[in-house]
């Protein structure tokens, strides 16, 4: 591999990173004529010829990478991964099927299929592949995930929770695992347990961006509507919206707390009216 491929690949990843896409094309594209076995840049070539919409482009573009190494794991994997983006997935289930043929024990390769086959909804098929990979290795963080959810899709809640926990204990800080407990947690309507691990996500979530944030504190508003504590709700309900303005439900989450809040006042005052009517005649009396 030669260093000035690499350094131009380097380069157009950091246009890649800010979304940059043209750019990071031009320097992928010089990788490439400085060392055509370099594979890295025909990937992310593709991928930013998909951002642009050029599908038809992004599948030429890894094919070249397939014609210096025709059986290049990571080159098939995401041809399958563009191709299932188009909704072809038979073809995309054939390229991940030569991986597996080229290298019979890869995890990444088992966890592709598992991603295709639930794309497909052929969910015990998936679970098969998801399966096959942890044997391989139980500590592969995204085929782990990928079970969890799918044990929580097919309402499989307890082992779901099990899974969950496992990936807490490998990675001890891990915001979509708090997440997923959550939301789990939420269905079998334990909220306060719901709430606990919102709270887990808020701790670690120096990665999340704003709409990710606003996810939360809406979801953790609901839950507290839901448990009839109107104002911390609405408080969340107002940071939600704060992080992502253009959500209308979140607004309508809003309006929703403050009728709440307004018809307890009404309810209150009038209670207080009365109260005050009683003294008063006592009073006269």
């Amino acid at each position: 591999m030669k260093k000035e491929a690499v350094k131009y690949f380097y380069e157009g990843l950091s246009f890649f990173d800010k979304k940059e896409y043209k750019l990071a094309l031009f320097y992928f594209d010089r990788s490439i004529e400085t060392d055509p076995n370099f594979k890295k840049p025909y990937i992310y070539k593709a991928e930013c010829l998909f951002e642009i919409g050029e599908h038809s482009s992004a599948i030429n573009a890894i094919n070249k990478g397939l014609l210096m190494n025709s059986n290049d794991k990571s080159l098939l994997l995401a041809k399958a991964e563009i191709l299932s983006k188009l909704g072809k997935n038979k073809e995309a289930l054939k390229c991940i099927d030569t991986a597996i043929m080229n290298d019979k024990n890869s995890v990444s390769a088992y966890n592709a299929k598992a991603n295709l086959l639930i794309t497909m909804g052929e969910y015990e098929s998936a679970m098969y592949w998801l399966d096959s990979a942890l044997e391989e290795n139980p500590y592969a963080l995204d085929c782990l995930y990928n079970k969890a959810l799918l044990l929580q899709g097919l309402e499989r809640f307890d082992e779901a929770i099990d899974i969950n926990k496992k990936i807490i204990e490998i990675e001890k800080s891990s915001p979509l695992a708090f997440y997923n407990l959550a939301v789990i947690y939420y269905n079998l309507q334990d909220y306060e347990q719901s709430l606990y691990y919102y709270d887990k996500v808020l701790k670690s979530s120096s990665h999340l961006d704003n709409k990710d944030l606003a996810v939360i504190y809406n979801n953790i508003g609901y839950i507290l509507f839901i448990l009839k504590k109107n104002r911390e709700a609405l408080l969340n309900f107002e940071k939600a919206i704060k992080l992502d303005s253009e959500n209308v439900f979140y607004k309508k989450n809003r309006e929703d707390c403050l009728k709440k809040l307004k018809s307890a006042s009404r309810k209150s005052n009038k209670n207080g009216r009365i109260i005050f009517m009683k003294n008063s005649n006592q009073k006269k009396r």
